[in-house]
């Protein structure tokens, strides 16, 4: 099943800064929701891991990862 793109573009009117939202209806354009249901607990953590690496290293910290 694909996400309903009438229900993206008003979800992102109303939340997205103008910038950011042509990006994300791009990205979620023809996106079935098994991709997000998968793509989210798969992969989110991991970006705030390299953002936590970041930090460490602007810190001056040596890298863990």
């Amino acid at each position: 099943m694909v996400v309903n793109p009438e229900r993206v573009h008003r979800f992102l009117v109303q939340t997205t800064a103008e910038p950011t939202r042509a990006g994300l209806e791009t990205l979620m354009r023809d996106t079935t929701k098994g991709h997000f249901l998968v793509w989210l607990p798969l992969t989110h953590n991991y970006e705030h891991v390299g953002q936590a690496d970041l930090i460490r290293g602007l810190l001056g910290h040596p890298r863990r990862f």
